[in-house]
């Protein structure tokens, strides 16, 4: 619900990685669940900076497939498309 403080887990990533926001849009979609947009806390470590900018990078990806080709992807079929259009363009620092 707009407003509401929530809580963002990336276990695979690391189980203490933790990103915290506030709601301040919500529209429930056809066939039940939401999307939400969210404005996130400052003050990430450089870690949590570089993974907060793979998942917004996944997620402009998604919009443009689905703005330019009309394609619905999930967020995990849009990071895996996304990792083997873009994934070798990556260093090991960037990870």
């Amino acid at each position: 619900m707009r407003g509401d403080v929530i809580e963002l887990t990336f276990p695979d990533i690391d189980p203490e990685f933790i990103i915290r926001g506030r709601v301040v849009w919500c529209t429930t979609l056809e066939g039940g669940g939401f999307e939400a947009g969210v404005e996130f806390d400052s003050g990430f470590s450089p870690l949590q900076d570089r993974i907060f900018d793979r998942i917004r990078e996944i997620e402009t990806y998604r919009q443009t497939v689905a703005d330019v080709e009309g394609r619905r992807l999930s967020a995990e079929a849009a990071a895996k498309e996304w990792l083997l259009n873009f994934g070798s363009r990556l260093t090991k620092s960037d990870i």
